[in-house]
C-alpha cells in the first residue's frame, strides 16, 4: 500500500468520531427553586441479555455529582473536574434495573451529563444518554463533544512516531502539499521554497499592509508581498538583528526579540533584547533600530514569542536561559529559600510599555514555553516544553496547555536531572488547564481573525516541531479557567512548523524551518460553508459565567493593588476576599491565596469552609516568619482528616511539607510525620502518593510494610517509580519478603521506556536501596536487582509429561467452587510451574518478567475474574501486552510484542517475536514502517489449564492470591 495513502488513512481513523449518541445537559427541574441539598434524577433501563461490559463517562459541570446503579453507589464526578469513566458491569443485572443521578449544585449555571455503554455479550451495544426522558429534569442542550470528549479519543504521539522526522528536514525542497493531511474541506498551499541565501525560517507576523515579515534564523528579515497565493515581490528589510524568535507589529511600529547570545565584543554586533524597528522618514524601510531592553540568555530557552495584551503593553515569554531584565517590578510572590527559588533558571513572562521604559514581571515557573497569545476574553496562554531528560520518571512533567494569570509561579525550575529529583507539580500549583503529552512547543496563535467556522475562529492553534503537527485546541470557559480538548488540525512528513499568523484573507499562513532545516511558507484555506453559530443553554449560561468569574477573580488583585498605591487603605483583607479560599473554582482559590501570600494581612474569619482552611495554612505555611512555624503545624495537626475531600487531603498534606521545609534540619518535628502515619493508606492513590513522599522523609517503623502493597499494585509506571524512590532510604520493617519484592520491582522497572535520565535515576534508586541493605546481604539483592531472566533453566522445570484432563471452561466452575474450596498452596504452588504460568509472570519475585506481575492480583481481580482471565487469555489484552504485526515498505512482515524499555526518543523500534526466546529481537526504522495492526489475540496462549484437575485450578488460584507467599 503507498506510504501517503496509508498515513491518511491512519489520520482518519484519529479523526473520525464512533457512530454514539451524544448526551445532553440536564439538572433537576423548577430552576427558581433554591437549591438547599442534592437533587435527584432517575430513569429505568432493561438488559435484555448477557452483558460483557458496561460503563459509565460522566461530566458535572458547576455541581458534584454522584451515580448509584440498583441502589448501589457507582461513582462520582466533582465539580471542574474532567470526564470521569467509571466501570459498572457487576453491577448491571439481567432485567430491569435503574439509574440515579444525584446533583450536588455549587455556585454557577448547574447541569451534568452522562452517557452509560452496555456491551453484550453477542456482539450488540446499548446507549442510555442523559435527556428529557430522566425523571424531574430539565434538558440544557446537547453536549458539545468538541469540549467534552464523549465520542473523541485522545490525541497522542504513540511508540510509532519518529522523534527524529525533522532531520529529513535538511533538503533543499520544503515539504509538498500533498505529504500533509487536514481536517474536511481545508486545502493547503505551498507558496514558497526557501532559497539557499534565504536561511531557515523562525517568525513571522502581518504588516499593517498585509505583507508577512518572516524572520530568519541566523540574521535578519524578509517582507514579502502576497498576491494571488504567490510572492509578488521578496526584500530584505534588516541583515544584523540575529535570531529573531518574535515578530510583532504594534504602535506603529515593528517590535522582535533577538536571541543572540553575543557579548558585545564588537560595538557593531547586535546584543540581545527586544528591538523596536520604525521607519522614520517615510521611504517604507526600518531606519531606525532600537534596543528597549537588554536581557543575556545562556542557551536556546531563550527570548521567545512576544504579543501585544489587551492592555495595549508588549507581552514577551522566555525559557529557562534567559534572564530578566536589570530593573523591573515583580508581579509575583518571592519564593522563600527553602524551596527553588527565583534564582534559579526558570521560564517567565515580562510585560512593557511601548517605549520600553516600565518592565513588570507577570509570572514565572515555566520551563521553555515558546509562544504566547491572548484569547477574546483577554486571557492568556502558552504551549510550554518538557524536560525529556526526565520522561519516564516520578517527577517528569509532559509538555503542557497553560493558561498564564497575573501573579502565579508554575513552579519549574532547572534543577531536574540533577539528583536528588525535585517535583515540579504540587497540590498549590495553578491548575492545568491541558495536558499535551510528548511534543515540541513552538508558536501559538487564536484563530480569531481567520475565515474559518466559528468552532475553529475560536481554537488555539499551537505547533508541535519534533512530530510536525497543528493542533486545534477548542476551549470553552468553565468558571475562571477553561475546559479544553485537542485535535489535530493538519500533519506532515516533515513538518517542522515554527511559527503561524492569520491573513488579510483569513487564511492560516505558517512556515517551517529551525536547526538549519529547509524551510517553506504555506497558506491553508476553508473551503466549505460557514456556519451560524448555535449555542446549547447550558453553554450560553457558561459563557456568561465565566465572564463573572474572572471578574471575581481580579477582585483581590485590585484590592492589593490599592492597599499598595494608597498608604492610609487597609492592607487587612476583608472576611469576604479571605472565604474565596474556598471557592469552588480553582482558579479563584489560586489566585486568592497568591494575592495573599504576597504581603497583605490575613486574619482568619470566625467561620470558613474546610477548603478555605487547608489553603489558608497553605499561605500561612509560606508566609509567616519562621519561629510561627509551630503555631502553623498545630493547626495543620488540628484539621479532622476524615473530613476532608481527596483534594483538601493534598493541600493539608502541602501545608504540612512546606512546615517541614521550612524549619532548621535539628529542629524538625517528627509529630507531623507520626500524626500523618495513622491515615496510611488512603482511599485515594493520589493522596497515598502524596503520603509516602511526606512520610518517605522520616524513618517511621511501619511505613515499608504499610507502602509495599501499594507498590506491586501500582497500575502505572509513574507510580512505581514514586513509591521506589520515597522507599529507597528507608531502614525500618522490612523483611526478607519485603526486600525481595522491592528488589523485583526494581529491576522490572528497567524495562521501562523513559528519557536519556531514565536509567541513571533507577541507578542512583538502586544504589541508595543498598546502602540500606546490612553489607553482608548487599551482594544478594544488588544481584536481584540487575537479574536477567534464566528461560532455559525455567523451562526444565515445567513438566511435560502431564496428561490431559478436559478443555475447561468458566461455566465449569460454580460460585460455591470459587468461593468454598479449601485450598493446598503447596500444590497450587507446584500448578504454577506446571501450567507454564513461571515462563512469562512473576509471582512473589520468582518467574520471569515478560507479561504483567501477579505478586498482587487479588487487589485487582476477584479469584473468577482470575479464572476466567487465564481460560480466555484474549478477552481483555493490556495494550501494553499486546501483539502488533509491522508491514515495512520492502514486503518484510513481524508479528510481536513491543521491547518498549528503552529511550522513547530513539528511531528504532524492536519487537520480541519469540515469547519463549526473549534475546530474540527484531529491530526496525520507524520511518521504513507502511502499516501496523494490532492484534486483539494475547500472547498468553488458551488451554493451559487442560491438563489440570479442577482442585489443581483452584489450588493454583488461591496460591496466585497470596502473591507467591
Amino acid at each position: 500500500m503507498h506510504v501517503r495513502l496509508i498515513i491518511a488513512l491512519l489520520f482518519a481513523s484519529l479523526l473520525q468520531a464512533t457512530a454514539q449518541p451524544i448526551p445532553h445537559w440536564i439538572r433537576p427541574d423548577s430552576p427558581r427553586t433554591p437549591w438547599i441539598k442534592p437533587r435527584v434524577l432517575t430513569r429505568p433501563f432493561t438488559v435484555e441479555c448477557e452483558i460483557q461490559a458496561a460503563r459509565i463517562l460522566l461530566v458535572a459541570d458547576f455541581c458534584n455529582a454522584s451515580i448509584r446503579i440498583n441502589d448501589t453507589q457507582a461513582g462520582s464526578a466533582k465539580a471542574y473536574g474532567p470526564l470521569t469513566e467509571i466501570d459498572v458491569t457487576k453491577l448491571i443485572r439481567s432485567g430491569k434495573n435503574h439509574i440515579q443521578l444525584n446533583l450536588d449544585p455549587l455556585a454557577g449555571p448547574f447541569a451534568s451529563a452522562l452517557r452509560l455503554d452496555l456491551n453484550y455479550a453477542n456482539g450488540r451495544t446499548q446507549h442510555i444518554v442523559t435527556d428529557s426522558s430522566w425523571t424531574h429534569s430539565e434538558d440544557r442542550g446537547q453536549v458539545s463533544d468538541r469540549y467534552w470528549g464523549f465520542n473523541s479519543k485522545r490525541v497522542e504521539v504513540d511508540i510509532f512516531e519518529d522523534y527524529e522526522q525533522w532531520r529529513r528536514a535538511k533538503t533543499n525542497d520544503a515539504t509538498t502539499a500533498k505529504q500533509f493531511q487536514l481536517l474536511p474541506d481545508y486545502e493547503i498551499d505551498l507558496i514558497r521554497n526557501a532559497g539557499k541565501d534565504e536561511d531557515s525560517w523562525i517568525a513571522m507576523d502581518f504588516d499593517p499592509k498585509g505583507r508577512l515579515v518572516i524572520a530568519r534564523e541566523k540574521k535578519g528579515l524578509l517582507r514579502l508581498t502576497l498576491k494571488d497565493g504567490k510572492v509578488a515581490k521578496l526584500e530584505v528589510i534588516n541583515e544584523d538583528l540575529p535570531e529573531i524568535r518574535g515578530v510583532l507589529f504594534a504602535h506603529d511600529a515593528l517590535y522582535v526579540n533577538s536571541n543572540s547570545h553575543n557579548l558585545r565584543t564588537n560595538p557593531r554586533d547586535r546584543t540581545g533584547g527586544l528591538y523596536r524597528l520604525r521607519d522614520t522618514n517615510g521611504d517604507d524601510q526600518y531606519d531606525e533600530v532600537q534596543l528597549l531592553g537588554e536581557r543575556t540568555a545562556t542557551g536556546g530557552h531563550g527570548r521567545n514569542d512576544i504579543a501585544l495584551g489587551p492592555d495595549g503593553k508588549i507581552y514577551l515569554i522566555g525559557g529557562d536561559s534567559v534572564a530578566k531584565p536589570k530593573a523591573f517590578t515583580n508581579l509575583t510572590p518571592e519564593i522563600p529559600n527553602y524551596l527553588p527559588g527565583d534564582d534559579l533558571p526558570h521560564g517567565h513572562v515580562m510585560r512593557t510599555d511601548m517605549d520600553g521604559q516600565h518592565w513588570e514581571l507577570v509570572c514565572k515557573g515555566l520551563r521553555n514555553p515558546y509562544g504566547i497569545a491572548f484569547n477574546p476574553d483577554g486571557e492568556m496562554f502558552t504551549f510550554d516544553a518538557d524536560a525529556e531528560h526526565d520522561m519516564g520518571s516520578a517527577w517528569y512533567r509532559p509538555t503542557h496547555l497553560r493558561q498564564l494569570v497575573q501573579g502565579a509561579d508554575y513552579h519549574w525550575r532547572r534543577v531536574t536531572g540533577k539528583w536528588p529529583p525535585y517535583y515540579a507539580d504540587h497540590a498549590d500549583n495553578p491548575p492545568t488547564t491541558l495536558i499535551i503529552g510528548k511534543s515540541s512547543p513552538t508558536s501559538v496563535k487564536f484563530g480569531t481573525k481567520s475565515r474559518f467556522p466559528h468552532a475553529y475562529q475560536q481554537a488555539l492553534y499551537i505547533l508541535d516541531w519534533t512530530y510536525g503537527r497543528i493542533l486545534a485546541i477548542h476551549m470553552t470557559p468553565r468558571g475562571a479557567g477553561y475546559q479544553s480538548r485537542t485535535e489535530i488540525f493538519l500533519q506532515g512528513r516533515p513538518a517542522n512548523v515554527t511559527d503561524l499568523a492569520f491573513g488579510p484573507d483569513g487564511a492560516m499562513y505558517f512556515v517551517t524551518g529551525g536547526r538549519g532545516t529547509q524551510s517553506g511558507l504555506y497558506r491553508v484555506r476553508y473551503t466549505g460553508p460557514l456556519d451560524e453559530v448555535q449555542l446549547s443553554e447550558q453553554e450560553t449560561a457558561r459563557i456568561a459565567f465565566g465572564q463573572e468569574s474572572r471578574r471575581r477573580r481580579d477582585e483581590i488583585r485590585s484590592w492589593r493593588t490599592s492597599a499598595q498605591r494608597d498608604p492610609n487603605f487597609s492592607r487587612s483583607i476583608p472576611a469576604r476576599l479571605v472565604a474565596r479560599l474556598g471557592d469552588p473554582d480553582p482558579w479563584i482559590r489560586y489566585t486568592t491565596r497568591r494575592e495573599m501570600e504576597h504581603g497583605l494581612i490575613i486574619r482568619k474569619p470566625r467561620s470558613m469552609s474546610r477548603l478555605a482552611e487547608v489553603n489558608l495554612l497553605i499561605a500561612y505555611a509560606h508566609k509567616v516568619p519562621q519561629p510561627y512555624i509551630t503555631n502553623i503545624e498545630l493547626g495543620v495537626r488540628s484539621v479532622d482528616w476524615t473530613s476532608l475531600s481527596k483534594t483538601e487531603k493534598l493541600l493539608l498534606l502541602r501545608a504540612a511539607h512546606i512546615c517541614h521545609l521550612r524549619r532548621e534540619t535539628n529542629t524538625r518535628n517528627p509529630q507531623l510525620a507520626q500524626h500523618f502515619a495513622q491515615f496510611f493508606p488512603d482511599e485515594s492513590a493520589e493522596v497515598n502518593q502524596s503520603l509516602i513522599q511526606f512520610l518517605g522523609l522520616f524513618q517511621l517503623p511501619d511505613l515499608a510494610p504499610k507502602a509495599m502493597p501499594l507498590l506491586l499494585a501500582a497500575k502505572d509506571q509513574f507510580a512505581t517509580i514514586h513509591y521506589l524512590l520515597h522507599l529507597r532510604t528507608q531502614t525500618n520493617g522490612w523483611n526478607s519478603v519485603l526486600r525481595h519484592q522491592y528488589f523485583t520491582a526494581l529491576r522490572q522497572a528497567s524495562e521501562s521506556r523513559g528519557g536519556a535520565g531514565f536509567p541513571k535515576f533507577l541507578n542512583t534508586i538502586r544504589e541508595d536501596a543498598l546502602k540500606t541493605i546490612p553489607e553482608n546481604k548487599r551482594a544478594t539483592y544488588a544481584a536481584l536487582a540487575k537479574q536477567k531472566d534464566n528461560l532455559a533453566e525455567l523451562l526444565k522445570t515445567v513438566p511435560t509429561n502431564r496428561k490431559f484432563v478436559r478443555e475447561w471452561k468458566l461455566s465449569d466452575f460454580t460460585a460455591t467452587d470459587l468461593k468454598k474450596h479449601q485450598p493446598n498452596l503447596k500444590r497450587g504452588r507446584e500448578m504454577y510451574t506446571a501450567a507454564s504460568c513461571i515462563l512469562c509472570h512473576q509471582l512473589g519475585g520468582k518467574g520471569r518478567v515478560f507479561g504483567p506481575d501477579l505478586s498482587n492480583a487479588s487487589s485487582r481481580y476477584t479469584r473468577r475474574d482470575l479464572l476466567e482471565s487465564i481460560l480466555d487469555p484474549s478477552k481483555v489484552v493490556s495494550e501494553k501486552y499486546r501483539n502488533v504485526r509491522l508491514m515495512m515498505k520492502n514486503g518484510d512482515d513481524h508479528t510481536g510484542r513491543i521491547a518498549y524499555a528503552g529511550d522513547y526518543r530513539k528511531s528504532k523500534l524492536r519487537l520480541h517475536t519469540n515469547p519463549l526466546r526473549p534475546d530474540q529481537l527484531v529491530e526496525v526504522n520507524k520511518i521504513d514502517i507502511a502499516e501496523r495492526r494490532f492484534s486483539e489475540v494475547s500472547s498468553m496462549p488458551e488451554g493451559l489449564l487442560n491438563s489440570l484437575t479442577k482442585k489443581e485450578i483452584l489450588d493454583l488460584l488461591a496460591y496466585i492470591e497470596t502473591g507467591g507467599k
